[in-house]
């Protein structure tokens, strides 16, 4: 079941348009888990670092992964103190997505290549690759106006 679980994670990630979470309400569901069980694949898939879990504790969004330092010991810690909620969400691991083989090609959008490659969306160099994307399309938006 984990392997599943991983692959439904994954496939979540790249559907959702914008590397979204998957939240554990639909783990639950889709799983039939209850919150114990829930809890414990979690735990244990935390553990094997197959996924990372954000839990809005340290940014109020869980639904994106705004920083990818967070390690497996502090989500285990996170989960272990916060109550076992539907809305943490879960994300497939660096390790996972650096083996998933059917990893879209970003050509020229490296921003969205480190999101894929599981980066945080607020980490310090993928803002830095998100305003530069953003100046280079201003500037050629400014360019066809001036011409």
């Amino acid at each position: 079941m984990q392997q599943t679980i991983i692959e439904e994670v994954t496939k979540f990630y790249f559907d959702s348009g914008d590397f979204n979470g998957y939240p554990t309400y639909c783990l639950k569901e889709q799983f039939r888990l209850d919150n114990e069980a829930a809890k414990k694949l979690v735990h244990d898939l935390i553990l094997a670092r197959k996924i990372d879990v954000v839990f809005g504790n340290t940014h109020p969004n869980p639904h994106i992964k705004a920083f990818s330092d967070t390690s497996a010991e502090q989500q285990i810690e996170f989960l272990n103190q916060l109550e076992f909620s539907d809305y943490f969400c879960l994300y497939p691991t660096p390790e996972v997505l650096g083996q998933y083989g059917n990893m879209p090609d970003f050509g020229d959008e490296p921003y969205k290549r480190e999101l894929a490659l599981g980066g945080g969306s607020l980490t310090l160099g993928f803002s830095i690759y998100l305003f530069l994307s953003i100046i280079a399309m201003t500037r050629a938006t400014t360019t066809a106006r001036t011409l």
